[in-house]
């Protein structure tokens, strides 16, 4: 009798460890820094021609969000449809809503670039607009492995 009560707090911490075996799912961060990675992305080779920075409230604006916590845009001269938007919000159903923002932006910028510099609109076609946990990142460029460094900044 006193062998089986030895075993039973191993057998209980056993199964209370298991549910942590197997694959992990990696979580959003939730202390991004949406100045970094902006400007750690905006600077490199995916995009044809050097970002810059656009003031918070035109980012609002231009993007029609105005329930961000934070934001941070990098542009192009309009030469090309390059750019690279991140916006933060309180939560996770704030970043889903402002999706629909995010891809009306996107519209816009394929029936502007349509007219006078079609060879963009690939590039427009393939934008990344993706959530992660409580931010969004819209992402316009060339590189098609774009999605993936970004992804590194929020998982």
């Amino acid at each position: 009798m006193m062998k089986k009560n030895i075993f039973a707090p191993f057998l209980i911490a056993l199964l209370l460890f298991l549910p942590s075996c197997g694959p992990e799912t990696a979580a959003p961060k939730n202390d991004v820094d949406l100045e970094t990675v902006a400007s750690e992305l905006a600077k490199s080779s995916s995009f044809e021609e050097q970002l810059n920075r656009v003031d918070n409230k035109f980012a609002l604006k231009l993007y029609d969000i105005s329930n961000a916590s934070a934001v941070c845009l990098y542009t192009g001269s309009g030469a090309t449809a390059d750019e690279l938007a991140l916006f933060e919000f309180e939560n996770e159903d704030d970043a889903k809503g402002a999706v629909k923002s995010a891809q009306a932006r996107i519209d816009a910028q394929k029936e502007s670039f349509a007219g006078y510099l079609p060879k963009e609109l690939p590039k427009l076609d393939s934008a990344v607009i993706k959530t992660y946990g409580h931010y969004l990142v819209i992402c316009v460029c060339t590189d098609s492995n774009m999605e993936d460094m970004i992804k590194k900044f929020f998982e």
